[in-house]
């Protein structure tokens, strides 16, 4: 039974590979390199969150604040949010990114409307 389970993961893999283009390994390993790098990031002050006031138009006041991710990386600059956030809910770093941001929304003061 384990010799048949063995032969057939190794028959489906002889399938995908062939399937791996060369544009689409390099972006797997660009992935793979990204979250290396944010999580080194979030522990080495790279990743920070700003506020952004969503206003009501008629009122013209604020009714609430999103929260902002950014991350200044030392060589590739600012990295949009669109290229790291997707990958790190794809793993278990959404879970640091999540405590970070916590962390982070609760060292801000509170505003009183």
């Amino acid at each position: 039974m384990n010799k048949i389970w063995m032969f057939e993961a190794l028959d489906y893999h002889k399938r995908l590979i062939p399937l791996l283009t060369l544009p689409l390994l390099l972006l797997l390993i660009v992935g793979v390199i990204l979250l290396g790098e944010l999580k080194s990031a979030l522990s080495s002050g790279q990743v920070s969150m700003h506020d952004q006031p969503k206003i009501h138009i008629p009122s013209s006041e604020v009714h609430s604040v999103e929260a902002l991710m950014r991350w200044n990386h030392p060589t590739r600059g600012n990295v949009p949010p669109g290229a790291f956030i997707p990958r790190a809910e794809q793993s278990t770093l959404i879970n640091r990114i999540t405590e970070f941001a916590l962390d982070q929304a609760m060292q801000q003061p509170a505003h009183a409307g």
